[in-house]
């Protein structure tokens, strides 16, 4: 049985910017098989969206929440249905 592909929004604020927090978040996305993008916001925060398998998901916000540089104060996260599909993981702005 083929693994279902999950599409999750994410919004993370605190100490995001400055850090090098897209380029480690590109990085460990696609060390982990995942697609999207992932980007600045003018408040200061990171949006991104991942599209993968359900353990890669969960893989990626364990290390986002405990590993990643800088510090998460907050993050919301959002699985939702989209007929869009990544063939990568780019960074955007």
């Amino acid at each position: 049985m083929k693994d279902s592909i999950h599409t999750i929004k994410f919004h993370i604020t605190g100490r995001v910017q400055g850090v090098g927090m897209r380029f480690s978040i590109q990085r460990t996305a696609r060390k982990l098989g995942l697609f999207g993008y992932v980007q600045n916001e003018m408040d200061g925060s990171v949006f991104g969206v991942i599209q993968g398998n359900a353990q890669s998901c969960e893989t990626f916000f364990t290390w986002l929440n405990e590993k990643a540089p800088g510090r998460v104060d907050q993050m919301h996260k959002e699985t939702f249905v989209t007929q869009e599909s990544f063939d990568s993981f780019q960074i955007r702005r």
